[in-house]
């Protein structure tokens, strides 16, 4: 009868480890993630700032500034208009403008110089982080998108070096262009020394084309010593983009599956948001996975489609998978993406990079290469560092969207979800989330105009010195909800949705074993 009774209560407790683990595992560790969150106030429904009288209509909230341009500062602060489409409150991110930040960006590289990384290639063996800002205009002042900036090394050097103003000189066989690009929907881009021309140049030629490719300015003798660039080249029109390639280059390997279904679930409100701000535009969609060399395989690409129902199936037919070792083909990755359709003219081209590791150190040429031709497309590169990002993918990302104008997101810790995620190596940075931080960096390539975050949730002062983390694990990022503790309920997570049926046959394994045992057991005699 005691045997009996023991099997039973056996049996009772393996039928309730299977219920639980079926369902209450999920429920508890949302529990967990919901408790480590910060509060979800929804971005559309923001107070409107103090003063603003004119929110009927994304036109009236976007309108040109009327502000002279000043070098290196932001035109306009203006928070993205309300919509009625909620995002996703799942995935927390910070974001760094290092372009805007470039005397921080510039300390930096030297202390990625100083400690010796492996990511420095040839390529970047003297990259130092400086930049010279190049402006064009109209003559209203109004920024120029598309125009064409040729950068060309020049061997004469003169006493006098005012600029001089040469319409319709073309390039003499001795000129050496030594960087083509393209300024964005704000007049902008920039030429970068050391990375673009050679270490050693002290002054350039610089020509500057319209978006038709009619020469329209030359000036010689440029030096570095000017902080930017600033080009006026007559009536040409001045107007904002009126089309969108977005591309999604994304790490499918096995430990990017958080993120790869995050943006299965976001993709389609962000597009659908983009249309709510900016009515009629238009939009095509790009997708390009990749892995590794060994994998199932390197990368598997959708070019632009007009279709975001196609787009989003492509996108559902993904998985995550394969890896082992840290770095992944990464350049094979950005390399295709520079023979994606991009439109050339009037245009946003935004890309993001999702990824946790850095392309091989023998590829790092070739990823810098990739990037270069992105830029000349003037395709906008906004990384999104998943968790276990370490330095050497830091610096990999935070230099492609250096290069490309645009900005480092990273994942954080304060969602409660996933692996823990690295600090950036920042003084401060603020913390959004992600759907509302990847919208905001579309609608600032779509409007000219760098936007301000309109709902923050935490700031965060960096808790490590500058590059003082260790190769060889992954940091993790304090999350001030949780009173400086690190958070554990990824553990939560990680054991009840990824691991769920190993631990209920270990469960019922361990059970079976006990019953075993006790039901074998001599029962003692009365005799």
């Amino acid at each position: 009868m005691a045997a009996t009774l023991r099997l039973n209560a056996g049996f009772g407790l393996s039928v309730i480890a299977l219920l639980f683990l079926s369902g209450c595992g999920k429920q508890a560790s949302q529990e967990a993630a919901s408790q480590l969150a910060p509060p979800a106030t929804a971005l559309d429904d923001a107070p409107r700032p103090a003063g603003d009288e004119k929110a009927d209509g994304v036109e009236s909230r976007f309108a040109e500034s009327e502000l002279d341009y000043v070098p290196g500062d932001t035109v306009a602060r203006r928070e993205i208009p309300p919509a009625n489409i909620q995002p996703q409150r799942i995935l927390t991110a910070g974001s760094l403008n290092d372009v805007k930040d470039d005397d921080e960006f510039r300390n930096y590289v030297a202390e990625v110089r100083r400690s010796g990384s492996s990511a420095l290639s040839p390529s970047l063996s003297e990259w130092d982080g400086r930049r010279i800002e190049i402006m064009v205009r109209n003559s209203e002042g109004k920024p120029v998108q598309d125009a064409i900036v040729r950068v060309l090394r020049t061997t004469n050097s003169q006493d006098d070096i005012q600029l001089k103003y040469q319409p319709n000189v073309v390039a003499t066989d001795a000129d050496e262009v030594v960087a083509s690009l393209r300024t964005g929907s704000n007049g902008r881009t920039h030429f970068l020394p050391a990375i673009d021309g050679d270490r050693r140049d002290e002054s350039w030629n610089v020509e500057i084309l319209d978006p038709g490719g009619e020469l329209c300015v030359r000036q010689e003798n440029l030096q570095e010593p000017a902080a930017w660039w600033d080009f006026v080249i007559g009536h040409e029109p001045s107007s904002m983009p009126q089309q969108l390639d977005l591309a999604l280059v994304i790490d499918t390997t096995g430990s990017m599956g958080d993120e790869l279904e995050y943006l299965k679930l976001e993709i389609s409100n962000i597009a659908a948001r983009v249309e709510r701000l900016f009515p009629g535009i238009d939009q095509r969609f790009a997708l390009i996975l990749y892995r590794d060399n060994g994998d199932r395989y390197v990368t598997r690409i959708f070019d632009f489609t007009d279709s975001l129902t196609d787009f989003q199936q492509n996108l559902n037919d993904q998985h995550a998978g394969g890896g082992g070792d840290y770095p992944e083909a990464m350049h094979a990755a950005l390399e295709q993406a520079g023979e994606l359709s991009w439109r050339s003219r009037n245009t946003a081209r935004v890309m993001f990079l999702v990824g946790d590791a850095p392309p091989h150190n023998r590829h790092m040429d070739r990823t810098v290469d990739a990037i270069k031709k992105l830029r000349q497309h003037e395709v906008t590169i906004f990384p999104v560092a998943g968790s276990g990002t370490r330095d050497e993918a830091e610096f990999t990302l935070r230099t492609a969207a250096f290069m490309t104008m645009g900005q480092y997101l990273f994942l954080t810790d304060h969602s409660g979800i996933g692996l823990p995620h690295a600090t950036p190596h920042a003084e401060t940075y603020n913390v959004e989330w992600l759907s509302s931080v990847m919208l905001r960096m579309i609608a600032s390539e779509l409007s000219g105009r760098e936007l301000q975050p309109s709902e923050i949730l935490a700031t965060e002062e960096s808790v490590e010195p500058l590059l003082a983390q260790s190769p060889q694990q992954a940091p993790s990022l304090r999350n001030p909800r949780s009173q400086g503790r690190v958070t554990v309920s990824y553990l939560t997570a990680v054991l009840w949705e990824e691991n769920r049926p190993l631990i209920a046959l270990a469960l019922l394994l361990l059970l079976a074993i006990a019953e075993r045992f006790f039901t074998r057991r001599p029962v003692a005699s009365n005799r």
